[in-house]
């Protein structure tokens, strides 16, 4: 398989899944080195590499577990244990990987974003992340987001690499946006650690978020100013899709 090809089904390079390479950055290092500490390190036939792509692609690919384990010529259940197995370590490594960037990282982001667009003191993109749910057997109502699809809702920040800084998850699809990013940890943060964003530093949002300090969204659609049009072309230019 191509890198190209690989990264459209792993949304990564091939690299990252090699256990011969000498970062200590690369997934199955990452995760090898975890399970080993942790006493969870099983004994498999199947090369831990392989494990983690078992596991990953009914995340990336709209497949069942059925129909994803033809693809790597393994049984259903087969297919589910390396998910189970895997998905667990990587939620216990997440806070490794996924925080809030330190001082020299916010000027990479802030220069970057800058550079491309002219837009200053973006540290961040802020955006809603629906995952579709099978109907719930209770209070099915509360789970049906603006599409009438059963969901649960997530809020991503990601930098200018698309990579993640910031995760929240465990709403249910039916209250929006803001709501959600109301009840977040990062909407209190925001507010109680001024070493998070400075006074010149924001993220940005769409028209479903309130506009604050923190957070920079469109001015809504109407009777506009030149400059206000221009500062919507710039915003939504730098708006990324943390999907």
């Amino acid at each position: 398989m191509s890198n190209t090809s690989f990264r459209e089904h792993f949304r990564t390079d091939q690299l990252v899944f090699q256990a011969r390479a000498s970062s200590n950055l690369k997934l199955v290092v990452v995760i090898g080195i975890y399970l080993r500490e942790n006493n969870k390190l099983i004994r498999l036939r199947t090369p831990l590499d392989l494990c983690i792509q078992r596991a990953v692609w009914p995340i990336f690919n709209p497949d069942t577990f059925r129909t994803s384990g033809l693809h790597f010529k393994q049984r259903r259940a087969g297919m589910h244990f390396h998910y189970a197995y895997i998905i667990e370590a990587l939620a216990a490594l997440a806070p490794r990987f996924i925080k809030w960037p330190d001082a020299l990282e916010k000027e990479e982001i802030k220069s970057d974003f800058k550079e491309r667009h002219g837009y200053p003191g973006v540290v961040g993109a802020i955006d809603g992340v629906l995952f579709p749910i099978q109907t719930p057997l209770e209070q099915p109502a509360r789970f049906q987001d603006r599409h009438h699809h059963y969901s649960m809702l997530a809020q991503a920040v990601c930098n200018h690499k698309l990579l993640y800084r910031d995760f929240y998850v465990g709403e249910v699809g039916g209250i929006g946006d803001s709501r959600n990013f109301d009840r977040s940890a990062l909407s209190v943060n925001l507010l109680t650690s001024p070493h998070l964003l400075s006074a010149e530093e924001h993220i940005l949002g769409d028209g479903a978020y309130t506009l604050t300090s923190k957070m920079l969204t469109p001015y809504r659609n109407g009777q506009m100013t030149v400059r206000q049009r221009a500062h919507n072309f710039l915003h939504s230019a730098q708006q990324l899709e943390p999907e």
